[in-house]
């Protein structure tokens, strides 16, 4: 039985993800927009595949969680489009994207908040995933490859472990099946010719990030300074490199890195003293 959903939920959403990437954007593709663009869509299929396992694809959507699988086939829909078009089209499509996802997450609560409460809280949180996705002018032209990849592993795990420690079962299998399409996309991006972490990657990326951290913080009620942590590691990407040598590259790699995993870690080991105080108050 574990086994078996291990291969549902981590196995099979990195399959799926690094199959699309590598036969579309490796195979398939010769320009640098379509290769992205076959990423993101790896990234939003192997998420659905690894999703349905854990909350089923309910259409329409019953619970805040059920958006999730279309809020990934959204963006990918909306950021490839965004990417072929190009100019100031792109950016009017992909704050579209990012800002719906607030506005989809949250509606529940707009019943019960005030019209400032609903703009404020959907202005600040669509910037937010906007800033991470703005990372995409770094990583464009100046980002070492892999470790951009790594970057967004380690902080689709940071979300899934916080999820996990916090009480969300559920919402952190569901971030696990993230993380492992963001593997696939590594797994691609070695073995593909000239495929690259790209906007379009980004933009979905940032998507589900975005949505995954308000369904912690306003469903699961997970600490807000561990969202905030993990977060701040996803915000990595914004390292710029330039080619200063082999060692220097390492050494930028290192330093990247550091910052990707450090604040998950101190997120974990918040959650961790945080249970084990409950479970000391317990008794």
């Amino acid at each position: 039985m574990v086994v078996g959903e291990l291969l549902r939920t981590a196995v099979f959403p990195t399959v799926v993800s690094a199959c699309i990437a590598l036969i579309g954007g490796g195979f398939l593709s010769h320009s640098g927009k379509a290769k992205d663009v076959w990423q993101a869509i790896g990234l939003a299929t192997g998420f659905v595949v690894g999703f349905v396992p854990i909350a089923a694809f309910v259409f329409p959507p019953v619970q805040i969680v059920h958006w999730l699988p279309l809020i990934a086939g959204f963006s990918a829909l909306v950021f490839a489009l965004a990417h072929f078009f190009g100019g100031k089209a792109r950016y009017v499509l992909g704050s579209l994207a990012l800002f719906a996802v607030p506005w989809i997450t949250l509606n529940p609560f707009f019943k019960r908040w005030t019209s400032g409460q609903v703009v404020v809280s959907v202005v600040v949180l669509g910037l937010a995933a906007g800033i991470l996705y703005g990372s995409r002018w770094k990583t464009e032209n100046h980002a070492p490859v892999k470790s951009a990849y790594w970057v967004l592993i380690i902080a689709a795990t940071g979300m899934s472990l916080t999820h996990l420690l916090d009480g969300g079962a559920m919402s952190g299998q569901i971030g696990g099946a993230f993380a492992a399409a963001c593997g696939g996309l590594f797994l691609a991006s070695l073995f593909g010719k000239g495929i690259s972490l790209g906007p379009a990657t980004l933009g979905v990326y940032s998507a589900i990030f975005s949505a995954l951290a308000i369904l912690g913080y306003f469903y699961v009620e997970v600490s807000p300074v561990a969202i905030l942590l993990v977060y701040c590691s996803a915000l990595s990407l914004w390292m710029f490199y330039k080619p200063l040598g082999a060692s220097s590259r390492l050494k930028h790699i290192g330093f990247r890195l550091t910052l990707a995993i450090l604040p998950v870690a101190i997120a974990i080991i918040l959650l961790l003293i945080k249970a084990s105080e409950d479970s000391y108050g317990g008794y």
